[in-house]
């Protein structure tokens, strides 16, 4: 009897040979995609860090120079020069703030940011932050509220970058509240975790602007306002957390207030 011929002439073999071909091909493809798109990443994050840098020299200067203008009583300025004056400090401290928040998630993204894991008593860093945010508060006509007493628990993170998170919620608590309004720091176990959350009474978000919380430069509608900021506090905090290994997660109500849950595994200290 006569063999059978697959179609077109191909045998099953060579048919096998020429799936496992395009597969490696595709294979190839993917991973010169892959380092094509890491080298681009690579250079957009050298960019921004050489850039943020060399506006950083110019930018201090700027700053100097206006505060030796204010403190100079030699050559005092008249209330219309002094204000105007302030105008240029406010605007280069907020830029100074844009430029070191670009350095720092160019610095997470590219994997150069270096941490140092350590059993932290995470009572004394919230106090330490409402203390440093106090004269920030008393401004705004905001009362911050620690639980009192904080209860002692541990975490496993780095000391600075913890206090940097706690900081960049606290003073966003602060600055978008209500006048006389409030802002609540509580702390507990949970498990393997240490929950610590900040609690605010102020504008609140709906749930269109809960899913955009974390993006990028989006201030929700914030940049009309007189809130200063760069869209990038809450991006920066979401990444340090998660690299300390733990998670932040957020609920608010518009026109009610927010929550912030800083979840973090617990230290050595109470897990021994």
């Amino acid at each position: 009897s006569r063999a059978r011929v697959p179609p077109h002439g191909r045998s099953p073999g060579m048919i096998g040979i020429l799936g496992a071909d395009s597969q490696d091909m595709q294979a190839e493809r993917l991973r010169l995609d892959k380092e094509a798109a890491e080298r681009a990443n690579r250079a957009k994050g050298e960019f921004l860090s050489r850039v943020s840098h060399e506006l950083r020299t110019p930018l201090n200067a700027v700053l100097g120079f206006a505060q030796l203008m204010q403190l100079d009583n030699a050559e005092a300025l008249r209330p219309a020069q002094a204000q105007r004056v302030q105008h240029v400090i406010d605007s280069g401290r907020h830029l100074l703030d844009l430029i070191n928040d670009m350095l720092d998630v160019t610095s997470i993204d590219s994997g150069g940011m270096k941490f140092s894991a350590q059993d932290v008593a995470v009572g004394p860093v919230l106090e330490r932050c409402s203390d440093r945010l106090s004269a920030l508060a008393e401004a705004q006509n905001v009362r911050i509220v620690p639980q009192r007493p904080f209860p002692e628990l541990h975490v496993m993170a780095d000391p600075r970058r913890l206090e940097q998170v706690f900081i960049n919620l606290i003073s966003n608590a602060i600055k978008y509240n209500r006048p006389d309004g409030e802002v609540r720091l509580t702390l507990a176990p949970d498990g393997d975790d240490v929950v610590a959350a900040v609690h605010d009474t102020g504008v609140g978000m709906t749930e269109e602007q809960l899913g955009q919380l974390f993006q990028p430069f989006n201030r929700l509608g914030a940049e009309y306002s007189k809130v200063v900021g760069s869209g990038l506090g809450l991006v920066i905090t979401r990444q340090l957390v998660t690299l300390m290994g733990g998670s932040v997660a957020a609920s608010s109500r518009a026109g009610v207030g927010s929550t912030f849950v800083v979840r973090l595994p617990r230290g050595r200290a109470l897990t021994a």
